[in-house]
């Protein structure tokens, strides 16, 4: 093969999730120079000829084991549901080649477990998008340089959201989120309520911490509004933290950082991004474009890969645990 000039990279997955935000992402990605976008993959025809149009895949397929083959890709994007992401992930990372999964990475625990099995010692990272959030980035550095960290909470709130295992298949943003933020999380108490009129429960999450910091997370998802805000303490200062995924009311979000009760300005972390063109701002606001390009960059070696499946595996630990109500333990 003659040598490549950038990584080639294909993904499997056409759905919304991958057409909202990864597609976008990795397209830019490609005209930068970073990448090139080889191939596309989905069950869905119609569905991966038409993004594969919109967003520069340079091939289609139906059977993701033949564009590996065809291809013979530098990095994977695998962006499927939760309920095919153990098969598929696995067959990819059995491959050796480099892969970014989408979270969970499975439908439970054990299933996490399989794929860490699987992966064995191929290079791949999980999409946990909030750890590149620039506004989650830019409060978490500006809290490290200002003493000890002591901690976070959060609360995630959303509109008519009564599917069953919400608090798994999406409070695990929070719950991640908050390792990322405040440090490793080492035991879990859950309380359940299901107020009147709500066809699911709600949560609160009573969180410790590996430092003896004490967080809470509350999940109430038939609450009338859509966001995620966190809160991470330091030592005499605190980061107010307005999560900018896109559907979420503080898009495409900010930090406030409080110094000894005093407001300091910190510069807005996605100036650069808000005049490119739509749905881009929100691809990086939410985080994705960040966890896509840190993918691109580990295939330049300039990056490390992270969070792995050994690393997730405690935020499945905790989702899986806090969706049943129960108690949990490092």
């Amino acid at each position: 093969m003659a040598a490549r000039k950038a990584p080639h990279v294909v993904v499997i997955g056409a759905g919304s999730l991958s057409q909202r935000y990864h597609l976008p992402s990795i397209q830019h990605l490609a005209q930068r120079g970073l990448c090139t976008f080889a191939g596309l993959c989905d069950l869905n025809q119609g569905a991966a000829a038409q993004a594969a149009k919109k967003f520069g895949a340079a091939q289609v397929y139906s059977d993701y084991m033949d564009m590996l083959r065809t291809e013979r890709p530098d990095g994977v994007f695998v962006i499927v549901p939760t309920k095919v992401m153990q098969k598929i992930a696995g067959d990819v990372l059995q491959t050796g080649l480099p892969t970014i999964l989408e979270k969970p990475p499975g439908e439970n625990v054990k299933q996490c477990r399989q794929l860490i099995k699987a992966a064995g010692r191929t290079p791949h990272m999980v999409a946990f998008n909030r750890r590149r959030c620039p506004v989650l980035v830019q409060g978490k550095e500006a809290i490290a340089k200002r003493g000890a960290t002591k901690g976070a909470s959060a609360r995630m709130y959303r509109h008519l959201r009564a599917e069953d295992g919400y608090v798994y298949g999406t409070g695990i943003h929070s719950i991640d989120a908050l390792r990322y933020l405040g440090g490793e999380i080492e035991r879990l108490e859950t309380e359940m309520q299901t107020f009147k009129g709500d066809k699911r429960p709600s949560y609160t999450l009573h969180l410790g911490y590996k430092n003896g910091a004490h967080g809470t997370l509350t999940i109430r998802p038939e609450s009338g509004v859509q966001l995620e805000r966190y809160d991470l303490f330091g030592q005499e200062a605190v980061a107010l933290i307005y999560a900018g995924v896109g559907w979420l009311v503080d898009a495409p979000g900010r930090c406030e950082l409080y110094v000894e009760n005093k407001l300091v300005t910190l510069p807005d972390p996605i100036a650069k991004f808000r005049k490119l063109k739509d749905p881009l701002p929100d691809a990086v606001g939410g985080g994705f474009y960040g966890e896509d390009e840190a993918f691109i960059q580990y295939l330049h070696g300039k990056a490390k890969l992270n969070p792995t499946l050994a690393e997730s595996l405690p935020s499945v630990q905790i989702a899986e645990a806090a969706q049943a109500g129960k108690r949990w333990r490092l």
